[in-house]
């Protein structure tokens, strides 16, 4: 459970709060330092949903506060300056023949060639995904804009959805 803001030190210990899960949220900002500071690449978004508070007395001790549940991809991969590149996905993955679902922002279908950012590159060929892709890095540096999106902008677009990722 995550929250789009920290959850207040008054709210930590209730017990209803604590039992719903609510008060132990934490925040989606807090989460990517934490494991980008032990050494993982910027996380992935898979998945995110809006988790309402339906309980009245629960809502007006939470306030403004919003939760999500979001479901992460963890990479550590070598620190990058790669430039974008091109990727073709193999359709090897076992049950994932057709195409890969990398996070929200990236999908790739069976035998496509698609160019990604310098960061996307880097998970594909220094991770678990390498024999899975054909990795095609540019001969010259290109923009190496983050081509994935923080929980903090889904969350902004993200109210009242009920599909695994809201947009």
């Amino acid at each position: 459970m995550y929250a789009d803001r920290p959850v207040p030190a008054s709210l930590l210990k209730h017990q209803s709060l604590h039992g719903e899960g609510l008060s132990g949220a934490l925040h989606t900002r807090e989460f990517e330092r934490i494991v980008t500071t032990i050494g993982f690449a910027q996380p992935r978004v898979l998945a995110i949903t809006q988790v309402d508070v339906y309980d009245p007395q629960l809502k007006e001790l939470v306030g403004d506060i919003k939760y999500y549940s979001i479901t992460y991809r963890l990479f550590k991969v070598r620190e990058s300056a790669e430039s974008a590149g091109y990727v073709t996905y193999l359709g090897t993955i076992a049950g994932h023949e057709d195409k890969y679902v990398l996070d929200v922002d990236n999908t790739f279908e069976k035998g496509v060639r698609v160019s990604v950012s310098g960061s996307t590159g880097s998970v594909l060929s220094d991770s678990w995904l390498a024999p899975f892709f054909n990795i095609e890095k540019p001969g010259s540096p290109q923009d190496k804009a983050a081509d994935i999106s923080s929980a903090e902008t889904l969350m902004k677009a993200t109210t009242g959805c009920s599909a695994n990722v809201c947009r």
